[in-house]
């Protein structure tokens, strides 16, 4: 009698071990999981804001220039023709009004519910047996959780890296417009006053223009939820592009 009365007590006393150290594990992936979450989301909003910015600024902006750059018929010479600027693309950006970024979802945010409520059995090896069971529902949750927040913070990554591309272009943009405008400021209308440098200021900022757009169209997460190879590509080709403005910068 005494020794299952002895065995009970440190039945009880493990169960409640286990049952403190199940609930801390699940309580700091849920804390990891919300923060992972909210910094997450914050990226996509920043990723989401700067895109949105691009348009209404630098993006109506080179409209107006590039209608400006029509009225020369430059697209006809030589230099210019590989361009290749569809009227509908310039159609897309002024019709581009928002831009609609996919959320990632995920499980409910409270995830410590799984465990259930700690039931206390009047029989002590009952008592050892749930504590055990929560024990490895707990472990579960926590490798689930371990997998959202790797999925998450890829996510927050490639954003990140998308939204300091996109800055970098952009300032560029910016001073291929005001050069562009100069120029054309400069020499009119008629054709036959611009040179060959002209006309490669033109097609940098019209290059500018479509590589930018492009990354701004390139969706960064599917309908399902994952990352798409597109958004790879889109940094690539972006950071392809930048090494070669640079590169002919640091040659002028």
């Amino acid at each position: 009698m005494i020794f299952s009365l002895i065995k009970a007590e440190k039945n009880d006393r493990q169960a409640d071990k286990i049952n403190v150290k199940a609930f801390e594990k699940v309580a700091t992936a849920e804390e990891r999981k919300n923060q992972v979450e909210k910094d997450s989301r914050m990226s996509l909003e920043k990723l989401t804001n700067r895109k949105k910015g691009i348009l209404v600024t630098s993006m109506k902006d080179f409209v107006v220039t590039y209608e400006k750059i029509m009225k020369i018929d430059l697209i006809e010479s030589k230099e210019l023709h590989s361009i290749g600027l569809l009227p509908n693309l310039i159609q897309d950006i002024r019709s581009m009004a928002t831009i609609a970024i996919m959320k990632k979802k995920t499980p409910p945010a409270n995830v410590i519910s799984i465990l259930g409520p700690i039931i206390e059995f009047t029989n002590s090896d009952l008592n050892l047996s749930a504590a055990t069971l929560r024990r490895k529902q707990a472990n579960v949750v926590d490798s689930q959780v371990e997998t959202i927040c790797i999925a998450l913070e890829a996510i927050q990554k490639r954003a990140d890296k998308i939204s300091e591309l996109l800055a970098k272009l952009n300032l560029l943009f910016r001073k291929s417009i005001e050069t562009v405008k100069k120029i054309i400021i400069s020499k009119g209308n008629n054709r036959s006053f611009y040179t060959r440098e002209d006309k490669e200021q033109i097609m940098t900022c019209v290059n500018f223009a479509t590589t930018i757009k492009t990354i701004i169209d390139t969706p960064l997460i599917d309908e399902s939820g994952e990352m798409t190879l597109q958004s790879i590509k889109a940094i690539e080709t972006g950071e392809e592009y930048l090494v070669k403005i640079n590169n002919l910068l640091s040659d002028m």
